[in-house]
């Protein structure tokens, strides 16, 4: 009897271990922040100028994407990466691509990759501190070149831009959903004048369950079938977690993008998405987060 029950504590001191760890989570509690997606009440902090719509300056992506009545933007080709050794910026060979569990590596003497990054780090992107202070100011990751291009080329969304092009923009709902592809767990946006391609189905929207397997049971295509979507101006965004210190979390389950607006005291907006839900929500500021630049298109 002594033995069953030295055995049952071990079970139950596994289980609650294994919850505290499932709770983990880089998002803080804001009673004015609803758990759908916002409206438009957020501050955007960071006017950017216009890019020339030149060949030169085209991202290799051409989607058209709606950020307000006014304006379009265009998505880089991928999430932004860094170099820290060789001070170097660029952008991920593919919109599949992500650094992953190397990002624990982080450090300002790091030989390697990294592409998870505290908000507004774009002059220290190898701060790792754990405290919302020390991110007080906001410095757009596009200020610097990236790349062959130069710096102020590309810029960081607002909450109000990622909630329009989610919510607003004419047909929006129905232009964005969670997918599996080619192996990666993600969202999918479509551009503005999406028509669809024969042969292939889009289940729009987030399928309702947290578990990460239902991204597939949602939407699943190939990559010969994701390279055809992306050529018709598709872009996706992989979930591949978030990083707290050099600690990383829910890789394959959830995304996490930063956004410029900084939402007072509980911490800034991000784009978070799961295979349950698609949301702002705000976030500490010394999460490590994912991010995705853009393009203003000139009208």
């Amino acid at each position: 009897m002594k033995k069953n029950k030295i055995f049952m504590k071990k079970i139950l001191f596994f289980i609650a271990l294994g919850l505290l760890i499932l709770n983990i989570s880089p998002s803080c509690k804001d009673e004015n922040i609803d758990d759908s997606i916002l409206g438009n009440d957020t501050t955007i902090i960071n006017d950017t100028t216009i890019i020339d719509d030149t060949e030169e300056n085209q991202p290799l992506n051409l989607g058209k994407f709606s950020v307000s009545t006014t304006q379009q933007i265009a998505f880089s080709s991928g999430n932004l990466q860094y170099h820290p050794l060789n001070n170097q910026w660029r952008f991920a060979e593919s919109q599949l691509d992500c650094v992953g569990d190397a990002n624990a590596n982080i450090s300002p003497t790091y030989d390697g990759w990294i592409d998870m990054f505290g908000w507004g780090t774009g002059d220290d992107p190898t701060r790792t501190i754990q405290d919302n202070g020390s991110y007080s100011t906001f410095v757009d990751w596009g200020t610097n070149s990236i790349g062959t291009d130069t710096a102020n080329t590309w810029r960081t969304m607002s909450a109000d831009e990622w909630n329009y092009i989610l919510s607003y923009r004419p047909n929006a709902t129905a232009l964005n959903g969670i997918a599996h592809i080619n192996g990666v767990n993600g969202l999918i946006l479509l551009p503005d004048d999406w028509v669809g391609i024969e042969g292939l189905t889009f289940n729009s929207g987030a399928y309702g369950h947290w578990s990460r397997e239902y991204y597939a049971v949602h939407n699943t295509f190939t990559l010969e079938q994701w390279q055809q979507m992306e050529e018709a101006g598709a872009i996706f965004l992989p979930t591949y977690g978030f990083r707290q210190g050099n600690s990383i979390y829910g890789s394959g389950s959830k995304g996490y993008y930063w956004t410029t607006s900084p939402n007072g005291g509980c911490g800034p907006m991000n784009l978070e998405f799961s295979a349950e839900y698609i949301k702002i929500n705000s976030a500490y500021r010394y999460s490590g987060f994912s991010v995705r630049l853009v393009k203003n298109i000139q009208q």
